[in-house]
């Protein structure tokens, strides 16, 4: 039958059609995974090109098994990055194109790790410039970029150790800190905190975000007086008077005494002496306020056919600690108890405070209780500064 044979002729040239083709289908483009390493002069932009080593995959081939780059580092090839510019450590799909070896690098293959700048009390950093380099002297990789409002910077690079530079021209708190460029950690996710530290001279109190200074003048009854910080912890517990605790002031008015007993004292007869002193500043509760206490030896006459005291004075020097009778004092050189104080202004990178001294001790020192005794200088003007 002419029909189906003509039918068996077409089938038979289309068949062999396609077996004249099959030779000629031009093979699968040779591709090689790949990791990127600098070899001391590596590009930061794109269509240049960059020293990798041949990567291969080991690991268990399952559902869930984890893939383990193994990389042949005796072996080096060029590859031509088109794109974005690739990051050391970074793996590439390279392709054999024209005779090169090509990648094109489309999407951020990096991690989300950021570096967290923290202050006072964890107080965010914001505004910190930073350069990020794949080593000292090295290649650019990121910046400058500026911590944000929480205190990061997040890079977009892959884990792994750089240098980070974060020196630049601030103003307070942030000049009050140290920066020095240094190699750091980013992690692949979260933060890595930076090792802030202070300048020499600052510490922080608790109550706080910003950094204060640790030396202090106050002026009082005309005289200065230097307060140093005690610092526990890296906390500023409070400041007092340098060296000597108490201080001594020079005090107008202090009852002329023998052997501490004002049964000698005719009430009226009085010197200038120094007296046991004790002032102390604490932390702020705010920007413009600091609390403080002050002190002094108090003395006083028991009169024993009244059953009370009778006459009431600031101690002499010599009449300070336990022991008599008459004196009202902590112990050693230390005063008794002591009367709370204000100071408003202005608390941050200048420190510019004043106040007023307390008219009077509180009572109750000695059993039956003594009525209040004078402070040195009542009313007169207290004044903080740094």
């Amino acid at each position: 039958m002419a029909g189906d044979r003509i039918q068996r002729q077409r089938h038979q040239n289309l068949a062999d059609l396609v077996d004249r083709a099959l030779p000629f289908v031009a093979a699968g483009t040779p591709r090689r995974l790949v990791q990127v390493y600098n070899g001391g002069n590596m590009p930061s932009e794109p269509d240049h090109f960059y020293l990798t080593n041949p990567a291969y995959l080991n690991g268990t081939e399952a559902e869930g098994g984890v893939g383990s780059p193994s990389v042949d580092m005796s072996q080096t090839i060029v590859v031509d990055v088109l794109g974005k510019p690739p990051s050391a450590g970074d793996y590439l799909t390279a392709y054999a194109v024209g005779g090169r070896w090509v990648a094109e690098l489309t999407t951020t293959q990096t991690g989300k790790g950021c570096i967290q700048f923290l202050g006072c009390n964890g107080s965010p950093l914001s505004g910190i410039t930073v350069i990020i380099y794949d080593r000292s002297g090295g290649n650019l990789l990121a910046g400058p970029m500026t911590s944000d409002a929480n205190g990061k910077v997040c890079p977009n690079l892959s884990s792994g150790n750089f240098w980070v530079d974060p020196t630049g021209s601030y103003r307070f708190p942030l000049d009050k800190y140290v920066w020095i460029a240094q190699t750091f950690g980013i992690p692949n996710n979260g933060v890595g905190f930076w090792p802030v530290t202070l300048q020499p001279g600052w510490a922080c109190c608790p109550t706080v975000s910003f950094p204060l200074p640790t030396t202090l003048y106050l002026t009082v009854c005309s005289q200065t007086f230097t307060m140093i910080a005690s610092v526990i912890n890296a906390k500023i517990q409070g400041w007092a008077p340098e060296g000597a605790e108490p201080a001594t002031i020079t005090t107008d008015h202090v009852a002329d005494v023998t052997n501490c007993n004002l049964g000698g004292w005719d009430g009226m007869s009085t010197s200038i002496q120094a007296v046991p002193f004790w002032i102390q500043l604490f932390c702020p509760s705010g920007p413009s306020s600091l609390p403080g206490t002050v002190g002094v030896c108090g003395i006083g006459h028991y009169n024993g056919r009244i059953g009370a005291f009778d006459e009431f004075a600031i101690c002499p020097a010599e009449c300070t600690g336990f022991g008599n009778a008459y004196t009202c004092c902590s112990g050693a050189a230390g005063p008794g108890p002591s009367v709370d104080f204000t100071l408003t202004g202005t608390i941050g990178e200048t420190v510019s405070l004043s106040g007023s001294m307390p008219a009077s001790m509180p009572d109750g020192c000695v059993f039956p209780p003594a009525a209040p005794w004078p402070l040195p200088c009542p009313g007169s003007a207290i004044t903080v500064t740094n």
